[in-house]
């Protein structure tokens, strides 16, 4: 959810350090779900598209280039990160 926030408030210039990390993070996450979903035969792996959305959207907020978008994706983001945290019980 935190990325999530990071994404909607464009705050590159509070965090220049760690989007860089958070997207590296974020993409690799992304990935490697999507990699261990196919190999176990689901193909539909949309929270791991989601953290690639993420990552490439942090870069994009990174090099200063903004969009409307990022509102949106922002929230989707952010309602990924809430669905985990709610199938953590």
């Amino acid at each position: 959810m935190f990325i999530g926030g990071v994404v909607y408030f464009n705050t590159s210039f509070i965090f220049q350090v760690a989007i860089k990390y958070l997207a590296f993070f974020s993409i690799s996450k992304g990935v490697w779900s999507i990699f261990s979903s196919f190999a176990l035969g689901y193909y539909f792996d949309w929270m791991g598209a989601v953290d690639v959305i993420a990552g490439i959207s942090l870069i994009l907020i990174n090099f200063n280039v903004t969009s409307g978008y990022f509102s949106i994706l922002a929230v989707l983001i952010g309602l990924k990160g809430l669905y985990s945290f709610m199938l953590s019980f």
